[in-house]
């Protein structure tokens, strides 16, 4: 039994951060401020409750890399991601005053269906769904 069970996309976030400005078009900036990690709605919420002392899950499609992460964030892990799909990837362009994002959703869109077989048997006190709306 969990305290938490998180289910929704993930995604490996590449964050480009402490920009002095946004490049302009067709311009290449470089910078030594950067960081990897996992995210989504789904993976922040999970890793922030464990941390706090609950006993949290996720159900997502992780790369392997983000699925290591959250283990080692004692966040239980199952992953629907099948060997040949790719994970989603969103890239953050950030500065003091305002940030950027591209997103390749990925497996994303298939998770709905495959979490929906899964939240029958999921034994928590909450399940928490973390997907991007629909129109």
């Amino acid at each position: 039994m969990f305290d938490l069970v998180t289910a929704g996309e993930a995604f490996d976030d590449l964050i480009f951060y402490a920009l002095d400005r946004l490049p302009g078009g067709g311009e290449e900036l470089k910078t030594q401020s950067f960081s990897r990690s996992p995210g989504g709605g789904a993976i922040i919420t999970a890793i922030a409750a464990a941390r706090l002392g609950l006993r949290c899950a996720v159900i997502s499609a992780l790369s392997p890399e983000a699925a290591q992460r959250l283990r080692d964030e004692r966040v239980f892990v199952r992953n629907v991601r099948r060997r040949d799909e790719p994970s989603a990837i969103t890239v953050a362009l950030s500065t003091r005053r305002d940030r950027r994002f591209l997103t390749f959703n990925g497996v994303n869109d298939r998770l709905p269906a495959r979490i929906r077989d899964l939240l029958p048997r999921v034994r928590a006190r909450h399940v928490h769904l973390a997907f991007f709306p629909q129109p």
